[in-house]
């Protein structure tokens, strides 16, 4: 779950070409937590795999993907909302 919302974050600062330390910082934090709340919370209510007991699925990789994209869109707009 770290490594999508990571990676996700990663890719969501080089997007915005927010490379400064804080845009970056924000946009992996935004996404780790975002995959972090969707894969223990979310997952388990939906898929078959719970990732905090170590039983992965497919199923629940992916809200743990979706959970960070869209955790990383909220704070984006937030954002973009707020400088213009």
């Amino acid at each position: 779950m770290i490594v999508v919302g990571a990676t996700f974050g990663w890719l969501a600062a080089l997007m915005r070409k927010a490379l400064t330390l804080r845009g970056l910082a924000l946009n992996l934090g935004g996404g780790v937590a975002g995959a972090l709340v969707a894969g223990l919370f979310v997952g388990p209510a939906i898929a078959d795999g719970n990732l905090a007991r170590g039983t992965y699925s497919v199923e629940a990789v992916l809200i743990s993907m979706i959970g960070s994209l869209a955790l990383l869109l909220v704070a984006n707009l937030l954002r973009n909302s707020e400088m213009g």
